[in-house]
């Protein structure tokens, strides 16, 4: 689901940016606590761009279909509870489920997804830091 402002590509800064800020959950407070947050949400918001559902935290967790219906986008509020993230998602155009999952290592946020059912898997790394600005609300 293409947001209305996102100028035809989901995955620029501005669109991504859109789609971090309707994640949120608006009742956590901070919303965002370290930078290794910051970058589990952009993941998030990358995936929904381009039209991947949130069905779950993680591999067993799921998410109500009746969730707020205001907000489909808003991830629930125990989205960062721990220091490991794990996101499933579901795409109209697949019959798979996704796991994906942010966890950190030193200094570093290693991004991990696997498309269930086919094994396969992809990943990549970030120096947290190198692309988020620290404010006084975000230092770890």
């Amino acid at each position: 689901m293409l947001m209305a402002n996102t100028a035809g590509n989901p995955l620029s800064a501005g669109s991504l940016a859109l789609f971090m800020a309707s994640s949120l959950p608006r009742d956590a407070s901070p919303q965002i606590k370290n930078p290794f947050d910051a970058v589990a949400l952009a993941v998030h918001a990358g995936m929904i761009s381009v039209g991947f559902r949130l069905i779950g935290l993680g591999e067993d967790h799921k998410i109500e279909a009746s969730s707020d219906a205001h907000d489909p986008h808003a991830l629930p509020a125990a989205w960062n509870a721990s220091s490991f993230y794990a996101f499933r998602y579901a795409h109209d155009q697949s019959s798979m489920e996704y796991l994906v999952k942010v966890n950190r290592l030193g200094t570093k946020a290693v991004i991990l997804a696997v498309g269930l059912g086919d094994d396969k898997t992809a990943s990549f790394e970030v120096v947290a830091r190198d692309y988020i600005s620290e404010s006084r609300s975000l230092q770890t």
